[in-house]
């Protein structure tokens, strides 16, 4: 192969479907088998152009996903708020982005890639990589240049010591989805809530079908210090937001508990011989302004 690419969310996906479309011959090895769960359903209008770019808008477009014009800051209380619509940051009166459930989008982006030509194997683990061959548990592939978009598993940033992490960013997110919570009205009925708690920050997504994802982000060694686990700690958190418990006093909880821990990190740097990072493999922060998606799908950023 011309690239292989290890892992096939956003900067897998976009990555194979650029190079395919440039007559590239390109394999994504993805671990897992799509359409899987994944965290970061909420996105910024400047993954529109990208879309447009990549000839995405139309299929995302037919999902019907909600639309989000902008985000509201709460206090904990619910006593204090402050808006920002997307025209305050001078992208024009078109400015609109998306809240998205990941497993129905990264399955869009990696079905496009596969579209243009890109070959596509999932439920295939890369054990390791020797120069530019990846080791599987059924072969071996051999390919010109790697592109690691494994996201947090950060397989190359691992094994070439590269990674940086941030003592003073070392959060864990614990969160789950509920149907039926209290949800805004008008132009403000898709935006992202950030609601900032007592010992950390809340997350509130609408998404399609009356659903609102909810997460809250809080130091790693306060709840290990705790004993907790991780729906003790995230009940326990909840019950810490007057706000957030009162959007969701008429819902009913869909799902169970998930969690992703070690949240910021950098690398050192970004390529090495035959290999480059991007994406999440590369480096992660504390995603309060949504931008995971955009730097995952944006090469110069």
């Amino acid at each position: 192969y011309d690239c292989a690419i290890i892992g096939g969310g956003p900067a897998g996906s976009t990555a194979a479907a650029v190079l395919a479309r440039s007559g590239a011959k390109v394999v994504v090895l993805e671990r897992d088998r799509f359409p899987r769960f994944h965290i970061g359903e909420s996105l910024l209008p400047l993954n529109r152009e990208l879309f447009d770019r990549l000839g995405l808008g139309p299929i995302l477009e037919k999902h019907g996903f909600v639309k989000k014009f902008g985000a509201q800051f709460v206090s904990n209380d619910g006593d204090v708020e402050r808006a920002f619509d997307f025209i305050q940051g001078g992208l024009g009166e078109d400015a609109v982005a998306y809240e998205v459930e990941r497993d129905v989008f990264d399955d869009a982006l990696l079905r496009h890639a596969e579209s243009l030509g890109a070959e596509v194997r999932e439920g295939t683990s890369v054990l390791e990589v020797q120069g530019t061959t990846l080791r599987l548990r059924e072969g071996a592939v051999e390919a010109r240049w790697i592109i690691d978009a494994s996201g947090q598993g950060a397989l190359l940033a691992k094994a070439h010591d590269l990674r940086i992490r941030h003592p003073h960013h070392n959060k864990v997110a614990v969160f789950s989805r509920w149907k039926g919570a209290v949800r805004r009205e008008g132009r403000q009925a898709g935006n992202i809530d950030i609601v900032l708690g007592d010992r950390g920050w809340f997350w509130l997504i609408p998404l399609r079908d009356d659903v609102l994802s909810v997460g809250w982000v809080g130091s790693t060694e306060e709840w290990k210090a705790s004993g907790l686990s991780a729906e003790e700690h995230f009940l326990k958190g909840l019950a810490s937001s007057p706000y957030v418990t009162g959007r969701l006093k008429p819902a009913t909880r869909l799902e169970e508990t998930w969690t992703a821990s070690n949240y910021s990190y950098s690398s050192s740097r970004l390529s090495g011989p035959g290999f480059t990072l991007v994406g999440d493999a590369a480096e992660f922060l504390d995603p309060i302004f949504s931008t995971g998606v955009l730097i995952a799908m944006r090469p110069d950023d």
